[in-house]
């Protein structure tokens, strides 16, 4: 097991110090002489690292904690006292390069909340095309009735496209709606000035959905299938915390009623 982990650690020096090398060339402006420099010193390093370096098992599962192993030795080595060793466990302890460097955990979490937002996103287009077709069979009297519904789907549709920085969760938080669109949709404000802060209201929404929806997970003793909530019950959840946290006269008046779903 120790001889697979030192092999797999090899690999993964080899393939940072390609990617330095791939980014050095690819860096708009060109490279610059201290950018050479800098790639010098992570070759050197490289070299020591595979050639002379007597790992340890603990110095190999440390650095094949980070997404970029060869940056990280080369940062303990830059704060390395020693003059006859290089104690790599120990400088970690010491530097932190957990707050410096990102993990593989970390990287895995960033692509796995990419992909999420993509879905979400994806997930919301396909729900306004079902709400459009479901308008067509309508009379022109009850289009007119629907009109703001239909302004405040368009737009949050727009807005969940373009403009919202998605939070840690938020994605996920949509993809468990029976409906994520009509969620946003409901708490679209009648008043044109108060777009301004749309994303905290959001955000704040979406906080409470999640919360939400964790109290409702039934406990299973294996890992459960995510249950689809209704947007109804999101948003009785949600207005039923609002009333809690805020008296009915401080409350803003800055919201729609919530579209009848």
């Amino acid at each position: 097991m120790e001889i697979e982990a030192k092999r797999q650690l090899i690999e993964e020096l080899d393939k940072s110090l390609l990617a330095h090398a791939a980014a050095l060339g690819q860096k708009e402006g060109g490279p610059t002489i201290g950018d050479a420099y800098k790639l010098q010193d992570l070759a050197e390093r490289y070299y020591y690292l595979k050639v002379e370096h007597e790992f340890t098992a603990a110095e190999v599962e440390a650095l094949l904690d980070f997404a970029d192993p060869l940056a990280v030795a080369c940062a303990c080595w830059e704060e390395n006292d020693h003059e006859r060793s290089f104690p790599i466990c120990e400088i970690i302890d010491r530097i932190k390069p957990y707050e410096r460097f990102p993990t593989k955990q970390g990287e895995l979490r960033g692509q796995r909340q990419a992909q999420q937002i993509v879905e979400a996103k994806a997930r919301m287009e396909r729900e306004m095309a079902d709400y459009r077709v479901s308008l067509q069979c309508l009379r022109p009297e009850e289009l007119i009735d629907k009109s703001g519904e239909i302004t405040a789907m368009r737009e949050a549709l727009n807005f969940m496209a373009d403009s919202y920085e998605f939070q840690q969760g938020d994605a996920e938080t949509l993809l468990r709606m029976e409906k994520p669109l009509h969620f946003v949709a409901s708490l679209w404000p009648s008043d044109l000035d108060t777009l301004l802060d749309i994303s905290d209201l959001v955000s704040e929404e979406l906080a409470t959905a999640k919360a939400y929806q964790q109290e409702a997970e039934p406990v299973s003793q294996g890992p459960a299938q995510p249950e689809k909530l209704s947007i109804r019950g999101l948003l009785h959840a949600t207005m039923r915390e609002a009333n809690q946290r805020q008296p009915q006269e401080d409350r803003p008046q800055h919201k729609k009623e919530a579209p009848n779903l």
